[in-house]
């Protein structure tokens, strides 16, 4: 008996799972917004934007994005400088925000798209 009712658990939350890809830890792109926050602290670069704050890895605290930890320098300075050319000329930008991993509690970007 206790193993037809684990198997209808693991097929309710497979269901669960499909249904709400967050729930499945796959990373995801914010909505359109301006950026809102940009502080540049050399190895760490927090960001706000004006879009609903979304948050697939389940992090702890929600009040800025940070870079993925493990991004190499030269992505994380890419990133760095395509984000303030869109903070000074108030462009829109989407962040892809990582699905599975936090950077100290906070959900964690690696890519940005710009709205030209």
């Amino acid at each position: 008996m206790k193993n037809w009712k684990l198997r209808g658990l693991l097929a309710a939350a497979a269901i669960v799972t499909m249904s709400f890809p967050a729930l499945a830890g796959t990373s995801a792109y914010t909505a359109l917004g301006t950026i809102t926050l940009y502080e540049d602290y050399g190895s760490s670069l927090q960001i706000t934007t004006s879009a609903a704050v979304i948050n697939p890895a389940a992090c702890a605290s929600t009040s800025v994005y940070l870079p993925k930890s493990t991004l190499a320098e030269s992505d994380r300075l890419a990133l760095a400088r395509d984000l303030l050319s869109a903070f000074l000329a108030g462009k829109r930008v989407q962040l892809k925000i990582d699905g599975t991993a936090c950077n100290g509690g906070f959900p964690s970007y690696y890519a940005v798209k710009i709205e030209p």
